[in-house]
């Protein structure tokens, strides 16, 4: 809920409620007097006095920035005019012409609002009630508000901001055949006005001299039997039918009897601080009836039913149609609209755009996953396709030397190693193993090398002495390079024959169906 402020500027005091206000309501957390000081002229320090009326506001704690103001009836002329029946668009300046005609002061002096009144039908003619209040007053509230730090959002008269009450009592009539009495006291000042429908037709004041009660009340029902007995235009005496008294028993308990006694309507008092709408969360002051015109203009910005005058936004000619601005408004919004069109298009596309990026990003993050899990198998793969791509098929080699070997009481191997042929390097068989007898080595390699097929060619490193086997204590290490020109190896299970003209035969064993390291041997095979 936001706060703010209404104040109503007195020659003598300023009356003030800080409220918070919501669509659905009035919250009034503080009502104030301030009687403004003898050595400060609100008129020619307007200055100084919003600086007084600031610092007053911050010793009761009010932190509204924004206000709505009220000007007292009294410093208001308020007329009511016949006009011809013309449109609602051309009374503006209507009104304003006939308010210069009969103004006694010039209009640019003057600040002027208006309220149109029903029409009575079958009548030629439209009745006004037209409002002025000297320019001057309007500077000096603006000129003192704003030293105060406050933003005035409105500035109303006191007849209308108070008729904002007597509209929301539940007896009042909704009838804009009868009228309704509405009687407000500002400590010596009373104002009359009379409500019909939800416009105030008619609006006096009258200042009463006599300080006691017993003397006032006979002097405010005469004020008041003064001003129905001439009514005329808009409505007539028989045709007011209730008189509201706006504020509390101990103000009124006596007037009102003697008011309808006095005249033919019946009088209700009406306290505006129990107004529907309005909630108080403070003490009450006892000259409620002052606060009236207050509690009226808070009502009127939560949920107005009085016509308004507001002399900062009074009633103007409506602005006539620029039919040029219209069609550029009408092309920017169709320019707009295409270009939501096309933006929404595009926006479509580059989102499945995006979708089929992040899918394929998915996609390949994933195949990446499932390729680094396979590489130490493509690694295998391709070390068996280099395996077989090579034209050695180094099982049958293997079983070809094996023919060569002797029994592994003279001779076994440690290690037999098969290597494929790189640029201009033959393919390789390297051996090392132990013998019996340093000649059995040698035997060895040299029955290789005779053998008839020619297959190897012998790069042996030589002999030595070990102590590692006592039955084989002679190491050695050869090396069998593959003739490329030798015919492939094929398996079979026939044993060779002694050639006559080499001196490669079958070792002599008391076994001659074993021949190489077939039982008991001790090779480890690699291939690279």
């Amino acid at each position: 809920m936001p706060d703010l402020l209404a104040l109503e500027f007195e020659s003598k005091k300023v009356l003030g409620i800080d409220a918070q206000v919501s669509p659905t309501g009035v919250r009034i957390r503080k009502c104030f007097e301030l009687e403004i000081p003898e050595s400060l002229d609100l008129a020619t320090n307007p200055t100084e006095a919003g600086e007084w009326l600031k610092q007053q506001l911050k010793d009761l704690n009010v932190q509204a920035t924004q206000a709505v103001a009220t000007l007292p009836r009294e410093i208001a002329v308020a007329r009511h005019i016949a006009m011809p029946d013309v449109p609602d668009e051309e009374l503006p300046e209507l009104v304003k012409y006939q308010a210069g005609l009969k103004s006694a002061l010039p209009l640019d002096q003057l600040a002027l609002d208006f309220l149109p009144l029903p029409k009575a039908e079958g009548d030629d003619a439209r009745d006004v009630l037209i409002t002025t209040v000297p320019k001057q007053a309007l500077q000096e509230i603006k000129a003192i508000t704003e030293a105060a730090g406050l933003q005035v959002t409105k500035v109303g008269l006191s007849p209308v901001s108070a008729a904002e009450v007597a509209l929301r009592s539940a007896d009042h009539s909704t009838d804009t055949a009868t009228g309704s009495l509405v009687v407000t006291r500002h400590g010596p000042r009373v104002e009359i006005s009379i409500v019909k429908g939800a416009n105030v037709v008619f609006s006096h004041f009258t200042q009463i001299a006599s300080p006691t009660e017993s003397d006032a009340n006979p002097a405010i029902i005469a004020a008041i039997a003064r001003s129905m007995m001439g009514l005329t235009g808009p409505i007539t005496s028989q045709e007011v039918a209730h008189a509201w008294l706006l504020g509390s028993q101990e103000e009124f308990g006596a007037l009102a009897p003697a008011l309808e006694k006095r005249l033919n309507p019946s009088v209700q008092i009406l306290d505006p601080f129990e107004t529907s709408g309005v909630t108080v969360r403070t003490e009450l002051p006892l000259n409620r009836s002052a606060y009236s015109a207050l509690v009226g203009s808070l009502l009127a910005q939560s949920q107005p039913l009085a016509a308004p005058v507001d002399y900062l936004a009074p009633r103007r000619p409506p602005v006539k149609p620029n039919h040029a601005r219209r069609r550029a408004i009408i092309g920017t919004v169709v320019a707009a609209c295409i270009a939501i069109a096309v933006g929404g298009t595009m926006y479509f596309k580059i989102n499945k755009l995006n979708k089929t990026i992040a899918d394929m990003r998915a996609d390949k993050k994933r195949l990446d996953e499932l390729a680094e899990r396979g590489e130490p198998i493509l690694e295998k793969v391709q070390l068996l396709d280099e395996w077989t791509a090579d034209r050695q098929l180094w099982l049958d080699e293997m079983a070809a030397l094996n023919r060569y070997l002797p029994p592994t009481d003279r001779a076994f191997f440690n290690q037999i190693q098969f290597n494929l042929g790189t640029g201009n390097n033959p393919p390789k068989i390297s051996l090392d193993g132990f013998s019996r007898q340093r000649s059995d080595a040698i035997e060895l390699g040299e029955r290789i090398i005779r053998h008839q097929d020619q297959r190897y060619g012998l790069f042996q490193d030589g002999q030595k002495p070990d102590d590692k086997d006592p039955y084989h204590p002679w190491k050695f290490d050869m090396e069998l390079l593959l003739n490329e020109d030798a015919p492939a190896v094929k398996l079979t299970t026939a044993k060779p024959k002694a050639d006559s003209k080499t001196d490669a035969v079958t070792p002599k064993t008391p076994d001659d169906n074993t021949s190489g390291p077939a039982a008991e041997e001790k090779t480890e095979e690699t291939a690279s």
